[in-house]
């Protein structure tokens, strides 16, 4: 099943082939311009400093609004790595500085995204999971 994830980055909206798709996602992603206003607004839960390669979960949080059902969820590591098509995601970091991002869209066709920014060194917190 393809998944499609829309993230609008510097006034320009990248639609990229998700989760189950197996080819690269990177400059050859198809760009979109348009944005359609959501019903619903989200928010990720989650560590913003983790340790590295320890496995910490962040998760996809309505914060207004109510989205039609079902929900689809598409998450997505630095860009261009689909990581899950969930309403959370597990998964241990790299060092570094790490973009997660979310998307999710309702049975409508509304859909909203976030990202976050998640350092990874061996100074930062355990998980709490």
């Amino acid at each position: 099943m393809k998944m499609r994830l829309s993230f609008a980055l510097l006034g320009t909206a990248i639609t990229v082939l998700g989760c189950s798709d197996s080819k690269p996602m990177g400059p050859e992603a198809s760009f979109r311009s348009a944005r359609t206003e959501s019903a619903f607004t989200i928010a990720i839960d989650g560590p913003l400093g983790v340790k590295p390669d320890q496995a910490c979960t962040w998760s996809a949080r309505v914060t207004s609004g109510t989205p039609s059902l079902p929900v689809t969820y598409g998450w997505v590591l630095d860009q261009y790595t689909p990581v899950g098509d969930q309403a959370y995601v597990t998964m241990p970091l790299t060092v570094g500085g790490h973009s997660l991002y979310v998307s999710v869209q309702d049975a409508d066709g509304n859909w909203d995204w976030k990202v976050i920014g998640i350092t990874v060194d061996s100074s930062q917190p355990d998980c709490v999971q």
